[in-house]
Order: structure tokens, then C-alpha cells, then sequence
């Protein structure tokens, strides 16, 4: 996934083996019943088909087929919740089943309502979507999506460069963009396509789904002044009350960075729920503007997913 700022990634092969010989041995499977009171939020980018049609070194869409397949693994250990759920635990104190889930997706790309939801719909999974507000509403590509397309780098030099870029300024990034030929944002529909306002009021209509918001333009809001994270944060969320016709409660923080001067401005923006992506369960002393999420990419096979949420790596803090 986007490691420019986040902070728990898909794992390499080494860590991936530890995760098999923990799920072929039972430890996940002690660990899992040891979490089983605790909220897991799992944070997916995009559903794409057998492969992604662009280029995607960060591994942000996963093959329809694989999320299945995840989707099922997942469902024999734990209860799918709603986002509304999740909201009426924190601000009612609402019970939430045992082994609670939260399926979520960040930035808004179009493959998640077009392959994503059916398989959703047909196992009863709820899910929430966090679009990218700003590119929503003019149908331009964000600065990433326009990255990865174009790229021809290793998955490494990405990275790297993507974590680069995310510590500018929108200006100074604007610039090396331009300076850098990735300006251009006349593109074909594929998997970086962004979902447009009719698609969301449809799937919101037919109650698949619910909306948070994701920020107008993704930028690593604890670098924004407060004129900025206004912007960012109230103007993200009054759009899509006024688009949708709907209350947009919850907010999933660009590269799942934050402050405390960010949590205060979500506040102020009327938030009343805000995600993180610090691979972890939800704990009794989170607050709820920081609730944290596993990140799952295409390299989480069934078993390896299964051990990265179990909270082994939690409890061993590796």
C-alpha cells in the first residue's frame, strides 16, 4: 500500500511467513480469541479485476477473485458491523457483537462500487467509502493516482519518491509535478478512475454502503496551516451532505496522518468519528477521532490477513 506516510504495510516475505507459521500453528487463532471484545478496521483502496489495469506499485487494488477470498476467511472469525454501528457504539454506547468488522475503503476509486460491492452484497458484508471529496467533484485524478500511472519505477523507488512528495507543499508538489510531465489529466477509465456523484447517491439509494469523507485533495493534513485544514475538512464535509443528501460523520485521514491540531479541527468540522492507519485493534483509550485500521493490500493472501489482524504482532509489538 501507499507508504508515504502510513505507517503499517503489507508485510515483506519474511514477515509473511511468520504469518503463515502463525496461522498454520494456532497462535493467530489464540490471539484472535483474545481480541474477539475489540473492533478490527480493515482500510482497502481498490477492487480491480483478475490484475489492475494500471500501473500499481503500491498494491492499492486488490483482484476482485482475492477479495473474495479474504472476504470469506474473514467472515468465519468475525461479525461484520456497519459504520452507523460503529458511530452509535462510540457516541451511545451501543453494543457491538463479538469479533467486530468494519470494512472500509479510502479515496473513492470507481472499481470499488463496480466490483467490489456485488461481492460485498452477496456475502451481506456493510462497508464505507471514503472518497477523495475534491477529486469527486471535478473528476481529476489526485496527485498519486497520476504518479503510479505514469510510473515505470521499482515498488521501492515509488515508495520512496511518493514519501518525498507527500512532505511538500501543494504548491512546491504542484510544481515538481509540472516540472516532471505529470500534469496531464485526460486518462482512460481504469482502475485510477475516480467514482462520480450519480454512482455514490446510487449505491448510498441502495444502502450498500455509507460515505465519510477522505479530505478535498488528499494532502498530509498535519502539515496544513488552519486555513488549510478548513478547507480540507469542513468543505470536504459539507459537499457531500449537499451532494448526497446525507450526514458525512466520519472522516479517514490522508497517509493516515494526524495531530492533535488535526483531531481539533475534525472536531470543529463536525466529525464525530475519525480513522487512522496504525495496524491495530480499536482499544478502551482510543479516541474517536483517532480509530485505527490494518491496511490489506494484494499481497495479503487469506492466511496471512488472518494473522496480521489476529493481534499476535500487537501483543509482541512487532
Amino acid at each position: 500500500m501507499k507508504s508515504y506516510g502510513y505507517s503499517a504495510l503489507p508485510p515483506d516475505a519474511v514477515k509473511r511467513l511468520a504469518h503463515k507459521i502463525a496461522a498454520s500453528s494456532g497462535v493467530a487463532r489464540l490471539f484472535r480469541s483474545r481480541f474477539r471484545r475489540r473492533l478490527l478496521v480493515l482500510a482497502y483502496h481498490g477492487i480491480c479485476s483478475e490484475s489492475a489495469d494500471v500501473s500499481d506499485p503500491a498494491g492499492m487494488h486488490v483482484p476482485g477473485r482475492l477479495f473474495e477470498a479474504q472476504l470469506r476467511a474473514l467472515l468465519d472469525h468475525y461479525q461484520p458491523v456497519s459504520l452507523g454501528q460503529v458511530l452509535g457504539h462510540f457516541a451511545s454506547g451501543v453494543q457491538l457483537p463479538d469479533n467486530p468488522l468494519l470494512i472500509t475503503f479510502d479515496d473513492g476509486y470507481g472499481n470499488v462500487l463496480s466490483n467490489g460491492l456485488p461481492i460485498l452484497r452477496s456475502l451481506k458484508v456493510p462497508c464505507a467509502l471514503f472518497p477523495i471529496v475534491g477529486a469527486v467533484e471535478t473528476g481529476e485524478w489526485p496527485w498519486f493516482t497520476r504518479l503510479a500511472y505514469h510510473s515505470r519505477l521499482s515498488t521501492r523507488a515509488f515508495l520512496r519518491l511518493g514519501s518525498e512528495l507527500t512532505l511538500l507543499s501543494a504548491a512546491e508538489r504542484a510544481e515538481w509535478l509540472r516540472r516532471n510531465g505529470f500534469t496531464a489529466n485526460h486518462f482512460p477509465a481504469c482502475d485510477h478512475t475516480i467514482c462520480r456523484w450519480d454512482e455514490l447517491a446510487a449505491a448510498v439509494a441502495s444502502g450498500s454502503i455509507e460515505i465519510g469523507s477522505h479530505s478535498m485533495t488528499h494532502p498530509a493534513l498535519d502539515l496544513c496551516g488552519p486555513p488549510e485544514l478548513t478547507y480540507e475538512l469542513a468543505q470536504a464535509r459539507l459537499l457531500i451532505e449537499q451532494r448526497l443528501k446525507i450526514s458525512a460523520d466520519a472522516v479517514a485521514y490522508p497517509f493516515g496522518r494526524c495531530s492533535a491540531t488535526v483531531y481539533g479541527a475534525a472536531a470543529a468540522a463536525g466529525y464525530k468519528l475519525g480513522f487512522l492507519t496504525n495496524g491495530r485493534h480499536v482499544d478502551s483509550n482510543d479516541k474517536v477521532l483517532a480509530i485505527p485500521r490494518f491496511l490489506v493490500g494484494r499481497l495479503d493472501t487469506p492466511m496471512v490477513l488472518l494473522s496480521r489482524v489476529s493481534g499476535w504482532t500487537e501483543t509482541l509489538q512487532i
